[in-house]
Parts: C-alpha cells; structure tokens; sequence
C-alpha cells in the first residue's frame, strides 16, 4: 500500500484503539458514556447504541467520547486526569512493545522537541521527518507503527492540544466548579494545539502528493 493511506490507516487504527483503552477505563470508574465521536466536525451520520450515541464526523481524523459530567465531578482529580491521559499511556506503552524499550523511548523523548521544531520550521525540519518516517515504512510498517505510537504519545502529553487541555481543567477548572481565567488560558492551549495540528497535516498533505507511488 502507498505510504499516505498506510499511515493515515496506521493513524486511525491506534487512535481508535486509545479511544477503546479510554472507554474502559470510563466505564470501570462507574461514569456513564454518553456520546461516541468517531472523526471531527459536524455530524454526518448519528446512530443509537442503546444509551450512548454514534456519531460519525466529516473529517476523517480522531475520536473522542463524551461522559456524564455530574458523575465525573465526584471523582478524584486523580482519577479525572487519568481518564485523560489513558490513551497516551497506551500509546506510549503500545511504542515501547513494538521497538523495544531504548527505541521507544528514544522516539518518545525526541517526539517533544521533534514536533515542535517541525512546526517552527516546517520545510527545514517537518518535511524531512516525514520523509524519514516513509523510508521507515518501506523496510518494516511494523516499526512505522511503534514510531507513530511513542511520537503521538510525546505530542499528546504536551501541555496544549486536547489532552493537554483538558488535563489543565482537570486540574485547575474541575467540573462543575469552573473558573473563568483558567478555562480561557485552557482555550487557548487547545487553539495552540489545533493550529499545529493543522500545520502537521498540511506537511504531511504536501509530502503526500509528491510521494504517492
């Protein structure tokens, strides 16, 4: 398969096994899910699974589950945040199973700096990365794999994006008791998180159609 739909594919694959991870562990603490979002934007397509709903996204990329916050706000921070941070963990954890543990955690410990600098400078150091995670690819997917795990885990662990996010309100604007000054600091480290979310894809959108075959 060509390198763009094979790491999109690998993309959605481990995304939807994070989001799986996630929903156990919502469901072990006794919170009642109540929305499934399977890829952004508007809904396209809505579905009823008996007390949660399906909905179906017009942008192919991510997942997320929404919960029942009444019952979220009884829980410890602790716990809150670790319903947040159990994807990445996985993630992490699903790296280190793939690479072996020195690989993993060298690509996990180098995705922070890696994934900023390919935002500052996109065509001297982005492309590149792209580029060197397609000649990975061609010698063994597997490993592609494991890369993209421990990357995405670095990037998600980040104090901005939507994990970073919602970590800061756990922590500093819990449910229920929300303050004001935290959630816009909060909005703000998710808009920072989109806007290089949004630069990462047109890198790889540029590479990707000049590598096709």
């Amino acid at each position: 398969m060509p390198f763009p739909p094979a790491v999109y594919l690998i993309y959605l694959a481990v995304g939807l096994a994070g989001l799986l991870v996630q929903l156990v562990a919502i469901v072990a603490s006794k919170v009642r899910i109540e929305e499934i979002q399977l890829f952004y934007g508007q809904a396209l397509a809505t579905y009823d699974l008996g007390r949660i709903q399906l909905h179906l996204g017009w942008i192919p990329l991510g997942c997320s589950a929404k919960y029942d916050i009444h019952q979220l706000a009884q829980l410890p921070t602790i716990v809150r945040v670790g319903i947040v941070l159990i994807p990445s963990v996985f993630l992490l954890g699903l790296g280190l199973l793939l690479l072996g543990p020195e690989q993993g955690w060298h690509h996990f410990v180098t995705g922070f700096r890696q994934t900023v600098e390919g935002i500052l400078r996109p065509q001297a150091v982005g492309y590149p990365l792209v580029g060197k995670l397609h000649a990975l690819y061609q010698q063994s997917p597997v490993t592609t794999t494991g890369v993209i795990c421990a990357k995405w885990a670095a990037w998600s662990l980040m104090p901005v994006g939507h994990v970073g996010g919602l970590v800061l309100s756990h922590i500093f604007s819990p449910p229920l008791r929300r303050r004001e000054k935290v959630d816009w600091v909060v909005s703000l480290a998710m808009l920072v998180g989109f806007l290089a979310t949004v630069v990462w894809m047109g890198i790889f959108l540029v590479y990707a159609v000049k590598h096709w075959a």
